[in-house]
């Protein structure tokens, strides 16, 4: 019998025999609108014959993605080291026993050798608030610190939940974020927790993955791992929540997606508890627990990835664990059949390609091209009626509310990635022909 993991393809990537689009010259330098784009993706984007696409299962992460942990240290830049000095010496100056700790992100990238600029400071004892106050007043005091502006402060659950907001701060020309250690509870009809002072094991414990579960005590120059796991995991390049996988994915369903996006993101493997929950939760807790415009962020955040890999590596999960239709669906009627999402996958591949080739020269917006690549995963399953409420293509529709309401993204480019599918949709005729003679046509030889 097949693995899970085979089954569910999460480690596999696209093989494709590419199509290369003619070569640009001098005077004509292939810079893409999106009408030019069509000429070079409608072969692929209309699922045409030529181009083969295959999903075959890997023994590991992509070499490029996967990092390996070199060392149990925490190795200071020159900032670094002047903040965290500067943090110490102010709780010295006014008396406290307060234990400062990087969490989360910052740490975990330390550690993999990667630079990170997203310093997130949990204190023990007190609101974010009140210790980011204390060290401007210290700034103010030995004025060998620059502070940037006005501090920020957001509030958590104010009703339910006093003194775990969260500060953020300009010191050192870094913002950072201030808060209390906090753990969550959840009721089962809907995803935002309420928060109390906690622990640093519980505030561990609450987190959505162990790799983002250390901290770094700033107090003893220390990393510390209270899941008792974020360490091995980190230098396993392993993915698995601090609690029961089964139970953190019913109490927050967004968090399947931040899963997908950590695992493309760094190449990293599911671990089989893991892959087992993503496999059976229950995919109506994303539409009864989480709103559109979550959804959206997570999805922009992946498709955002810099790496091809990243970006396929993410939307085969999302296909093998057959969430596009929750993800999706929304106003269309009708399940999605999974080879419809394999076929949009291909497509994204292939569109994707096209938008990285140096060839190309894709001179678009991020949001233009987050468009482009979602319009291209979908098209398989648009309707091509006309929409009974508005007289517009049913697609037009679909596609302008999943851009708009869902992403976000501004109404020009959510306009421009409709009107590539317009022109693709008119071009399929045209392409019918041309492929039917090509199929009597040998290929040249390479």
């Amino acid at each position: 019998m097949l693995s899970l993991r085979v089954i569910l393809g999460v480690r596999s990537h696209i093989v494709c025999r590419r199509w290369q689009p003619p070569a640009c010259t001098h005077n004509n330098p292939c810079r893409f609108s999106s009408a030019s784009l069509l000429k070079y993706a409608a072969r692929g984007m209309l699922g045409h014959q030529q181009r083969h696409c295959t999903t075959n299962a890997i023994a590991a992460p992509p070499t490029e993605l996967r990092r390996v942990v070199q060392t149990k240290r925490i190795v200071l830049d020159a900032t670094e080291a002047e903040l965290f000095a500067f943090i110490r010496d102010a709780c010295q100056a006014f008396g406290l026993t307060t234990t400062v700790r990087v969490a989360g992100g910052w740490v975990r990238d330390k550690l993999l050798g990667l630079q990170s600029t997203d310093i997130d400071i949990a204190v023990d004892d007190m609101s974010g608030e009140k210790f980011a106050g204390i060290l401007i007043d210290y700034a103010a005091r030995v004025q060998t610190a620059t502070v940037g502006g006005d501090p920020k402060t957001t509030r958590l659950n104010p009703e339910q939940s006093k003194h775990l907001e969260t500060t953020i701060v300009k010191l050192f020309d870094r913002e950072i974020d201030f808060a209390r250690l906090r753990t969550d509870s959840y009721a089962s009809d809907h995803r935002i927790p309420v928060v109390r002072a906690a622990t640093a094991r519980e505030d561990a414990l609450r987190r959505d993955l162990t790799i983002n579960s250390l901290f770094y005590n700033i107090n003893t120059d220390s990393i510390e791992d209270w899941s008792g796991r974020g360490l091995s995991d980190l230098h396993a390049c392993r993915i698995i929540t601090p609690l029961d996988p089964k139970l953190t994915l019913s109490d927050d369903p967004l968090r399947a997606l931040r899963i997908i996006r950590f695992t493309a993101k760094y190449g990293f493997e599911l671990d089989p508890a893991m892959l087992e929950a993503l496999t059976i939760f229950d995919r109506s807790l994303l539409v009864r627990k989480v709103s559109n415009d979550r959804i959206g962020i997570e999805l922009k955040k992946m498709l955002s990835a810099p790496s091809s890999k990243q970006v396929v590596s993410a939307f085969t999960m999302i296909t093998n664990l057959k969430l596009y239709n929750t993800i999706f669906q929304d106003s269309l009627a009708t399940a999605w059949p999974h080879a419809s999402a394999i076929e949009g996958l291909r497509r994204l591949t292939v569109m994707y390609e096209i938008h990285a080739d140096p060839a190309s020269r894709c001179e678009i917006s991020n949001d233009a091209k987050i468009g482009i690549l979602i319009m291209a995963y979908v098209s398989p399953f648009l309707p091509q009626n006309l929409n009974d409420r508005t007289g517009k293509p049913a697609f037009e529709v679909y596609l302008h509310n999943l851009f708009t309401v869902t992403l976000k993204l501004n109404k020009r480019n959510a306009e421009h990635a409709i009107h590539v599918l317009e022109q693709s949709q008119k071009a399929i005729p045209m392409l019918d022909v041309v492929l039917s003679r090509a199929s009597h046509v040998s290929p040249p030889s390479l």
